[in-house]
């Protein structure tokens, strides 16, 4: 990590690409690394906060449940010592990393994707399979319905096992800090560098700056990539971070065996 994180503004390295941007690519798969389990990441240590089992109808932007949803974030064994690293570099400034969703089941997958196509769908005010619609639920969501159980390149991110969500909590208490906008909020607030494309002249403004900047480049410097309409969402060995930095293999597809302890 730079000496001063807050001082360095953010800049993907490599190529930006979306949820959906599989390029024509097919990848091959590493069997070495693809053969690493799922950890619970509580259980390893982390900060959890397992975001699509707790909200209710009371949370936005949801304001709803989801049936399908897991109760313990998962993450390859490969994310563990990267995590690590990230968490480290943001103790230096009395903050800590907070999982928020980490593996994600197809059956989840479908349901969060359903959400998100219906309220692309009233920002749009155009039908479901509108093709605006759909390009703008992809913004913030992989579309399922590409998804292909022998092609790699078609699973969705979260599905690998090498996508996390995170946000930063404060390290002697655990209170979120402001980030500038909500978690999965599907608009252009979420978009990591929002608060570098213009002014910041407001205290609130310069604060979700400085954290944004402090969580990007802990993830970067740990090996990760961003999703860049998402300030929460990083990856490593899946198929955004093969495009972004112009790897030809995947390091992980789908966990061998799905969940620890699942029938």
């Amino acid at each position: 990590m730079t000496s001063d994180p807050t001082e360095k503004p953010i800049m993907h390295p490599g190529k930006e690409v979306s949820t959906s941007d599989a390029s024509g690519v097919r990848f091959e798969v590493d069997p070495a690394t693809n053969a690493e389990g799922l950890v619970d990441a509580a259980a390893a240590g982390f900060r959890v906060w397992p975001v699509y089992a707790r909200f209710t109808a009371c949370d936005a932007p949801y304001f709803g449940t989801f049936d399908t949803a897991l109760d313990t974030v998962w993450v390859r064994e490969g994310l563990v010592d990267r995590l690590r690293t990230a968490d480290a570099a943001l103790a230096r400034e009395g903050l800590a990393l907070q999982l928020l969703d980490g593996y994600r089941p197809i059956a989840f997958q479908r349901e969060l994707w359903r959400w998100f196509l219906a309220e692309a769908a009233r920002r749009t005010e155009k039908p479901e399979t509108d093709t605006e619609t759909i390009q703008l639920a992809q913004r913030y969501c992989s579309n399922p319905a590409i998804f292909k159980e022998d092609d790699p390149t078609s699973f969705p991110l979260h599905y690998s096992g090498g996508a996390v969500d995170v946000w930063l909590v404060q390290r002697e208490d655990g209170s979120p800090v402001d980030m500038g906008g909500i978690f999965d909020d599907p608009s252009d607030v979420s978009t990591t560098t929002w608060f570098e494309d213009r002014p910041c002249d407001t205290a609130a403004d310069k604060a979700a700056r400085r954290h944004r900047r402090l969580l990007f480049w802990a993830m970067i410097d740990a090996g990760f990539v961003n999703m860049a309409s998402e300030w929460w969402h990083y990856e490593y060995g899946s198929r955004t971070w093969c495009q972004a930095l112009g790897y030809d293999r995947l390091l992980y597809a789908a966990p061998p065996g799905g969940l620890p302890g699942a029938d």
